[in-house]
């Protein structure tokens, strides 16, 4: 428990270049404490945290670890104990300290909000200070993350981390390779999709990066497989996934029509999260990362053993969301607009 929440620590503390503009103007650092006062009152109410996230939460607090036997309980499978254990585990770090997993939650919110801020602030270091200021605005301000009724769920995490490992690779933060390396296995720790990030952003920025920073990709996977590979033993038993051809086709088939009857925000969501890859393209490679993220993703759905009309009215706007403000943020400054302007330019 302690190595995560340390590890989560130090990866807000170290990322993103608002914290240098913070030590030099005390009116702005003021309003930073003043918005992490304000926001960490809110507590987590939502669904999923009520009966997944800080459900777990209150029993690792309990057991002081991981229980095999809880997490193996058929009657608790809507907890969806195959989650990466990051999130309750830092919930339930702070529930070490006398708050209620509630409360935990609201703070890590918040904190996270701060650390979301700084990262796209860094993302767009290189525009101007409007640019900068609205780049952390979209990550204090995401309409999706921080909705009161998903308050208290692992996204903005995954959101975070996402963003952080982004800056490493776009060459934004300059980090040693075992810096990399512990904000990859963080997001690969934080939700499902966060391997699945992890291996598309990998791929995606594999040609740009050095020796030592691919070392660090691929290692990075290895502590949330070790969590699904010793789930999967003592705890799951079978895979959920159905990867057979029929099954593939049949839902592959149903997808369009499940998609329309799911209702106007997962279609919302999607158009807007193709419009974000649209304007980010060039900028770093999370564009490129996010086409492979939604193949991924499809198939994922498809394979699923729950019906898809109700799968992605519940949960692909959550899902869609978390790369959408990194996106938005690179996409500020991105290389292929200053490359246009530098052409409009008349010469000297």
């Amino acid at each position: 428990m302690l190595p995560l929440f340390l590890g989560l620590a130090l990866t807000i503390c170290r990322i993103g270049t608002l914290r240098h503009e913070l030590q030099s103007k005390p009116v702005q650092a003021a309003a930073v404490a003043l918005g992490l006062g304000v926001f960490s009152q809110l507590p987590a109410w939502g669904w999923d945290f009520c009966y997944q996230w800080g459900l777990k939460a209150k029993v690792f607090a309990s057991f002081g670890g991981f229980d095999a036997a809880w997490l193996a309980n058929p009657q608790l499978a809507f907890a969806n104990p195959q989650y990466p254990p990051l999130w309750p585990t830092l919930v339930s770090f702070g529930m070490a300290f006398g708050v209620s997993a509630e409360n935990a939650a609201g703070f890590w919110t918040a904190l996270l909000r701060v650390g979301l801020a700084s990262t796209f602030w860094s993302l767009a270091s290189a525009g101007g200070w409007w640019k900068r200021w609205l780049a952390a605005a979209s990550a204090v301000f995401a309409p999706v993350l921080f909705r009161p009724f998903f308050f208290g769920y692992a996204e903005p995490l995954v959101a975070f981390l996402l963003a952080a490992v982004v800056t490493v690779v776009a060459g934004k933060q300059r980090l040693q390779p075992g810096w990399s390396w512990l904000h990859a296995s963080l997001l690969g720790l934080a939700k499902v999709e966060g391997l699945l990030w992890l291996t598309c952003l990998a791929a995606a920025s594999w040609k740009r990066s050095g020796g030592r920073y691919r070392l660090a990709f691929a290692l990075s996977c290895v502590p949330a497989t070790a969590w699904f590979f010793w789930l999967q033993k003592v705890a799951l038993g079978k895979s959920p996934l159905d990867l057979r051809w029929g099954h593939l086709g049949a839902r592959l088939f149903s997808l369009p029509g499940a998609l329309l009857v799911a209702g106007t925000e997962p279609l919302l969501a999607t158009l807007v999260f193709g419009l974000a890859v649209f304007a980010g393209w060039g900028s770093t490679p999370l564009p490129r990362a996010s086409l492979g993220f939604a193949f991924g993703l499809a198939v994922v759905y498809l394979a699923g053993p729950h019906p898809l009309p109700w799968w992605l009215a519940n949960s692909l706007v959550r899902v869609l969301a978390v790369p959408v403000p990194a996106l938005l943020a690179s996409a500020l400054v991105s290389e292929r607009a200053e490359t246009i302007n530098h052409r409009n330019q008349p010469p000297a």
